[in-house]
């Protein structure tokens, strides 16, 4: 009898020891994004500011995100801030730049992107000082700026009005020295 439980026992330990059928290993695809703009609410491209060579102490100014709005009917964003984005940009790390200097706009480049994210149609810039926006003239994405030494807040209006329509404000501000 004991013979017969050991030969028991040792069965049970063998079948249950056996491999179970594997499962097919299923590929996990990819996660892609094929939301619009306007689904996925993404930020705009961001902005960098090209100095030259001229930059005194080597520190790029932060150029902000103030607010942006997608909308297939453009209309419907706001094309002003509603807020003064003075307080908010003084915060920013400033760039010190000796007067006249000319400086570019670059729109950031990321190649994951590039297919969904649009460049804008029209750049418009702005001095802001006690909440009043003076437009600044701009030519190829490029200013100068104020010949006399001082701190200055700008604005960059960036409006898309092509397949996405939208618009989108950042703010920076620059140091003039001498």
């Amino acid at each position: 009898m004991k013979k017969f439980m050991l030969m028991i026992m040792a069965s049970l330990l063998l079948v249950g020891c056996q491999d179970s059928p594997k499962e097919k290993e299923t590929e996990v695809e990819p996660y892609v994004d094929n939301r619009t703009v306007y689904e996925s609410n993404s930020k705009p491209r961001g902005i960098r500011l090209d100095l030259g060579e001229n930059n005194i102490d080597t520190t790029p100014s932060f150029v902000g995100l103030l607010g942006h709005c997608w909308n297939e009917d453009i209309n419907q964003c706001f094309s002003e801030l509603n807020y003064s984005p003075e307080e908010k940009i003084k915060t920013y790390q400033k760039s010190q730049l000796p007067p006249n200097t000319s400086i570019k706009i670059i729109f950031d480049y990321d190649p994951a992107k590039e297919k969904t994210l649009p460049y804008p149609n029209t750049l418009e810039l702005y001095l802001v000082k006690d909440d009043q926006y003076a437009p600044v003239p701009i030519t190829d994405n490029s200013f100068i700026i104020p010949s006399e030494n001082g701190t200055y807040t700008y604005v960059v209006k960036s409006i898309y009005d092509d397949e996405f329509k939208g618009i989108a404000f950042h703010g920076f501000q620059i140091m003039v020295r001498e």
